[in-house]
């Protein structure tokens, strides 16, 4: 076997250990079978040429050799097997594959069933082994998680199909040839009946795999039990009491044979030679590993190095962050005296508006002066005026300032943990929504699995939803996307918003539309301008199956355009969507034009027959969620 050793390639250290033991065995083994060749043949060339030859060849020490010989070429069978799945599996994950993996995310066993691989046991119960390779490739398991979904499934066959369990035991090593599951194949070949493997298998695993108590009794009854299995294979294969009474018949030929045996100990000994320059150069190659080993620690520590300088910056950064940090709580605290000093202002306009009250009642009493007093007070009201409208500004402006540097270090923050660029840009400060309504729009997407979110009223809330849509997905690749479509009928604000989501990278996520205002009638005669939107609703409906879930988001047109402008909203949605799970989330609640228009909703949807859930959010300017349900889910 080992005359086809490639003496030019690089060999681990613990395979070199293994194939320099494993020579070692063979070769004590052939120096046993020379010495009793050597003895028998001095024993035959002793006796006289006329005296009767008798040999007897019933000595157990000549029976336990042969054994011992069958048992070693199971042994070396076994040996080769294992070291040429520990080289595919070497070959596959690199010398430094421990370093890289380190680096890259391993995908869990969710998409096979999780921890019990439920989906791998039934995917065997219905088709075999061909359904388990089939399900991995779909999944593109890696092997190690391979490996693992095979000892669940070995387990689970155990006791029903002994030598199931030890193929499939027999899979798993091979896709990740460890010592635990090198013993743990050799236990199940042991319960299948295989025992020859078996005892080769454990006789691989290196000395310092832990036994337990019942593996160290299955073990001993393995041992045992192997013993007599090759002692016995030894007898049947040497036939010793055929030989013998053959040997008696034949002692002449046994003479003419000594020359071949000693050709065969000449060959046994050209043998050993042959072991020990292999044996030697195995040393060498041990020393030189073993010099590489060195090198690769000095890499290292050098890496080691690298990494606390990293930490060292990390902490520098930290620093600077905390420095930050108290400049915008300086900020903040400037921000807080301007407003005290706004409001003192305030305080003294009110004295001086009353002071001027007073002083119009003078002026009636002194019609003389009159002219002159209303002139000066004029003036001075102007200057007030003038004062406070200044101070106004200088507080606005403060304000401004505040919020772009909250809003710049908040999206520092979020650069830092992600990598990813803010979606509030604090160079203009045109927030669409506030944060409490962003958040509780995050959570109800998170919480509820939509199939469709439509939008009136495009800006920054089309980005929240966008990623939040985005990481959905992310986290659940096989679930099939929610569709979420906005409109925006000013130009200027669609480009924004397009540019905005291009700009993060979601323009996969949301498609936004450019619907002008028109003007829809409703049932009653009155006309409102909404978006031009029910082309793409038509379209949208009849994509949509008729369990889907959707999300409605109020937030336009502006109440500008005239009273109750986003009461078109719902029954358009209506028209489009009938019979189908509804939720509705309206922004400004707190104005009453915007509850004036969920009551018409509600009356809306009592005469259409079906059956709605009004929530109302206490948010910075509130905000309410109808909850709409066809009659049949209601009924449920």
């Amino acid at each position: 076997m080992h005359n086809e050793i490639d003496n030019s390639r690089t060999l681990p250290p613990a395979e070199l250990l293994e194939v320099n033991q494993e020579l070692q065995q063979e070769n004590q083994l052939l120096l046993r079978q020379s010495v009793v060749l050597q003895e028998e043949l001095e024993r035959l060339q002793a006796l006289p040429p006329a005296a009767t030859v008798r040999i007897d060849l019933i000595d157990d020490h000549v029976v336990q050799a042969h054994a011992d010989n069958l048992a070693n070429a199971a042994f070396i069978a076994a040996w080769k097997r294992n070291l040429a799945a520990e080289r595919r599996y070497a070959a596959a994950n690199g010398r430094l594959s421990w370093w890289r993996r380190l680096w890259q995310h391993t995908p869990g066993a969710d998409r096979l069933g999780g921890k019990s691989f439920a989906k791998v046991i039934a995917a065997y119960a219905s088709g075999g082994a061909r359904a388990v390779d089939v399900l991995f490739d779909q999944c593109m398991t890696p092997p190690e998680l391979r490996a693992k979904a095979f000892t669940v499934l070995a387990r689970s066959l155990q006791k029903e199909d002994a030598q199931a369990a030890a193929d499939l035991a027999r899979k798993a090593y091979d896709l990740e040839p460890r010592p635990f599951r090198l013993k743990w194949l050799a236990l199940r070949q042991y319960e299948a009946g295989v025992m020859e493997q078996a005892q080769a298998n454990l006789d691989c695993l290196p000395e310092d795999v832990p036994f337990s108590e019942s593996e160290l009794r299955q073990v001993e009854k393995l041992r045992q039990q192997t013993q007599r299995f090759w002692h016995g294979k030894a007898m049947q294969l040497t036939n010793f009491s055929e030989r013998q009474a053959a040997l008696r018949k034949q002692a002449s030929e046994t003479l003419e044979k000594t020359s071949q045996l000693q050709q065969q100990v000449a060959a046994l000994e050209a043998r050993k030679t042959t072991l020990e320059q292999e044996q030697a150069w195995l040393r060498s190659e041990y020393r030189r590993v073993q010099q590489e080993n060195a090198a690769l620690q000095i890499e290292q520590g050098r890496l080691q190095e690298e990494r606390a300088a990293l930490v060292g910056e990390r902490d520098m950064l930290a620093e600077q962050l905390r420095v930050f940090q108290q400049q915008v709580a300086t900020v903040l605290g400037h921000n807080q005296a301007l407003t005290a000093q706004m409001q003192t202002l305030l305080s003294q306009q009110d004295q001086l508006q009353k002071f001027g009250s007073s002083v119009q009642e003078i002026q009636h009493a002194n019609a003389a002066a009159g002219s002159l007093m209303a002139d000066a007070f004029r003036k001075q009201s102007e200057e007030l005026l003038k004062v406070r409208r200044h101070l106004d500004n200088v507080v606005k402006n403060e304000a401004l300032n505040v919020t772009r540097q909250v809003q710049a270090f908040l999206g520092v923050q979020s650069y830092f943990a992600s990598g990813e660029l803010p979606m509030l840009n604090s160079e203009h400060h045109s927030w669409a929504i506030d944060m409490d309504l962003a958040h509780y729009l995050v959570e109800l997407i998170e919480c509820n699995a939509y199939d469709l979110v439509i939008e009136f009223g495009s800006g920054i809330s089309t980005t929240v939803v966008a990623k939040a849509l985005q990481l959905i997905q992310a986290r659940a690749p096989q679930r099939a996307p929610a569709r979420f479509v906005s409109f925006d009928h000013l130009e200027p604000y669609f480009q924004k918003t397009v540019g905005h989501l291009r700009q993060l990278g979601l323009e996969h996520h949301a498609q936004v539309c450019l619907a002008p205002l028109f003007d829809w009638q409703s049932r009653d005669g009155k006309h409102y301008p909404f978006y031009a939107c029910e082309e793409v609703l038509s379209a949208l409906a009849s994509e949509m199956p008729a369990t889907a879930r959707i999300l409605v988001i109020v937030d336009g047109p502006p109440a500008a355009t005239g009273q109750h402008a986003r009461y078109p909203a719902l029954p358009l949605i209506l028209a489009h969507f009938s019979e189908r799970a509804i939720d509705v989330l309206m922004d400004d609640y707190v104005r009453a034009d915007e509850k004036e228009v969920a009551q018409m909703w509600l009356a809306d949807i009592d005469a259409s027959g079906q059956r709605a859930q009004m929530i109302e959010k206490k948010l910075h300017k509130d905000a309410c969620l109808i909850e709409i349900r066809p009659t049949h889910i209601a009924a449920r």
